[in-house]
């Protein structure tokens, strides 16, 4: 759509940095809430949502690097290029995640408590981050008769972004920003009643993993790869994780009845 701002000389501000930025200091606002809500110091979260950001960012250029790893290795100048595009969603979660978990144990942090306060600033600021994608013309979906479809005919986006169609294509990165946000909200009424730790946490990663591999099917970037020719890389990651998020909520659930 837009993957310049604005530019001033040789100085060129890109939509999806400014995007992210954007998204990610939403998130840093509405975190103390979240934390007073599980009992957490705000400051402590903070800092630890700000690192955990810095490790997510990190994270999703190396997903992106390690997908398409065969090209990298015969063309080391796009590992390069990779690193200053888009990166992979999960690789963000599972390096966050990774950090995350080494800093709550640093920081003498409740684990499942911290885990239920970052669940819906994450959640909204992922979904508002989807407008860096829409911006950058990343992230596009199948082509789509729809109303509502978007046709990208910006050509320094199409010049980012080889594969991206001049036909209208779903719109899925408002797709992702309106489950995000539905999601938030769920979670938002879901957790004003006291429930065990954790359980806001893994229901956000349950009900992201299953919107993200719906959403799927109706991306048409491809790049990412697919599992054995039947589902693509992230719809997988979506289903295993919620999954995962599951199996775990119902053995705390059990296990605190055993209790």
């Amino acid at each position: 759509m837009h993957p310049i701002l604005f530019q001033i000389g040789p100085l060129v501000v890109g939509s999806y940095g400014a995007a992210v930025v954007f998204a990610a200091f939403v998130g840093w606002l509405l975190l103390p809430r979240y934390a007073r809500r599980a009992g957490i110091d705000p400051s402590h979260a903070r800092d630890l949502m700000v690192q955990v950001f810095v490790a997510g960012t990190i994270g999703c250029r190396l997903a992106n690097i390690l997908l398409r790893l065969d090209e990298v290795i015969a063309n080391p100048r796009l590992g390069l290029w990779l690193l200053q595009q888009a990166g992979v969603w999960y690789g963000a979660v599972l390096g966050g995640l990774g950090v995350g978990l080494v800093l709550v144990r640093r920081y003498r942090l409740p684990l499942w408590r911290t885990f239920d306060a970052a669940a819906i600033p994450v959640v909204v600021g992922g979904g508002l981050g989807r407008l860096a994608c829409l911006l950058s013309g990343c992230c596009f979906g199948t082509a789509c008769s729809m109303p509502w479809a978007l046709t990208y005919t910006n050509a320094v986006a199409h010049k980012i972004h080889a594969d991206l169609p001049w036909t209208p294509v779903h719109p899925t990165p408002l797709y992702e920003m309106a489950a995000a946000l539905a999601i938030a909200l769920f979670l938002e009424f879901y957790g004003r009643r006291p429930r065990l730790p954790g359980t806001i946490g893994l229901l956000w990663l349950m009900l992201y993993g299953t919107a993200r591999a719906g959403i799927e099917f109706f991306r048409g970037d491809l790049v990412r790869g697919t599992v054995l020719g039947v589902m693509s890389t992230s719809q997988a990651l979506g289903l295993l994780t919620a999954a995962v998020a599951a199996g775990v909520l119902l053995y705390r659930q059990r296990r605190r009845r055993l209790e």
